[in-house]
Parts: C-alpha cells; structure tokens; sequence
C-alpha cells in the first residue's frame, strides 16, 4: 500500500485538471484513515471542501470530516 500512496502522491506534482487533482488527493486522504494518520488525513479532506465547492467529492469529503471529529 505504500508503493500506491508514493505513486499518488507523486502525480499531484503533475499538470493535472481540479477533478483529477481532488480525486487523487481524496484517495490519499482514504488511506491516510486507513493508515491512522488522522492529522494528515483531515487536512486533505479539508482541502478538498475548500477547493471542490459543490462537486460530490467535497460533500463525501465533509461528510467523513464530520464524522471524524466525533471519534
């Protein structure tokens, strides 16, 4: 799973469109959960509501903010 997270986070260095680069990015966040890197994680996700506006990405992305901030 690290070869995965390594190569995904190597392409948001690439010229990528705002969807492909939230998509990644979301991906990366998923893991991060997975991973327990929690901190790292919710930056992501926030990133993502700020820059997905109202794309379905940023609303599954509050959403797993929200539920976040209970545990």
């Amino acid at each position: 799973m690290k070869l995965s997270y390594n190569h995904l986070k190597n392409l948001l260095d690439y010229d990528l469109s705002k969807i492909q680069y939230l998509g990644i990015l979301y991906r990366l966040a998923q893991m991060d959960v997975i991973n327990g890197a929690t901190e790292e994680a919710v930056k992501k996700f926030g990133k993502i509501v700020k820059l997905g506006n109202k794309l379905g990405i940023a609303q599954e992305s509050q959403k797993m903010l929200e539920s976040m901030e209970y545990k």
